[in-house]
């Protein structure tokens, strides 16, 4: 068993990651995803909120199921950072589908109303 430098037992349980430490990070990199969105012409947002979506998910299960305090705000950050990724990415995805639809319906319009088009 290897030895830590500071004299703490290493036991194969403390160096194993914990259940409560898989959302908290999906949660971290599901809001780095979300608010690297604007950089990558929001396709990140894309996967972001399903990622989002599995952190907060997977967060109040781990959050329900364990007893230590550490372990419980770690799910607690996977939770919050998720929900906040996942309404981030939400968000600005409705934002994009609006303005596409607001020059869809524009186009329609001049088509429509164009010469010899017959329409309004």
């Amino acid at each position: 068993m290897p030895q830590d430098p500071y004299g703490y037992q290493v036991t194969p349980s403390a160096a194993a990651p914990s259940s409560a430490s898989v959302p908290m990070w999906a949660g971290f990199f599901a809001l780095l995803l979300a608010l690297l969105g604007p950089c990558t012409c929001y396709l990140t947002s894309f996967l972001s909120l399903p990622m989002g979506a599995y952190a907060a998910w997977a967060g109040m299960q781990a959050r329900d199921a364990s007893t230590v305090p550490e372990q419980r705000e770690m799910a607690l950050n996977g939770v919050l950072s998720g929900l906040f990724s996942s309404l981030w990415s939400l968000m600005w995805l409705t934002l994009i589908f609006m303005y596409v639809l607001l020059y869809v319906g524009i186009l329609g319009f001049a088509l429509m109303s164009g010469s010899g088009g017959g329409g309004f």
